[in-house]
């Protein structure tokens, strides 16, 4: 009598593990668009509706540095420049040769005009790729 209730134990459990997984797939599937779309929105120029978009990426996946190259991007050209250096600055802890984080890095320092900064920013650019024509 108790091999029953076991089984049907059991069953119940294979049934809630494959419906939590094809639940998984289904918000995994649903993510991935919205990441495609907030990488969309800020190459097309809408930074404020890509902004929570790319925010919920980089929660989502924190070591992610072209995530982290989006978001900073989309801050910078909402002229959040202290927020879109902190980005830069992770990606490069995460990538500490990330050629295009010190290039925009030393973008960022001449939008600051902040000249020392930038020429040595560009200049650690440069060294990593020296056929980077951005």
């Amino acid at each position: 009598m108790q091999k029953r209730p076991r089984r049907a134990l059991a069953g119940a459990a294979i049934a809630v593990v494959a419906l939590a997984a094809g639940g998984w797939w289904a918000w995994n599937e649903n993510d991935k668009e919205q990441n495609e779309r907030g990488a969309s929105l800020a190459k097309a120029g809408r930074f404020a509706e890509a902004l929570p978009l790319l925010q919920r990426q980089h929660r989502r996946q924190p070591a992610d540095v072209p995530v982290l190259l989006e978001l900073a991007s989309c801050r910078a050209a909402l002229g959040q420049l202290d927020e879109a250096q902190a980005c830069l600055q992770k990606a490069l802890n995460l990538q500490p040769r990330n050629g295009a984080a010190f290039l925009e890095l030393g973008r960022l320092s001449l939008e600051a005009e902040q000249a020392a900064s930038a020429e040595s920013w560009l200049r650690q650019a440069l060294e990593i790729d020296p056929t980077d024509r951005r």
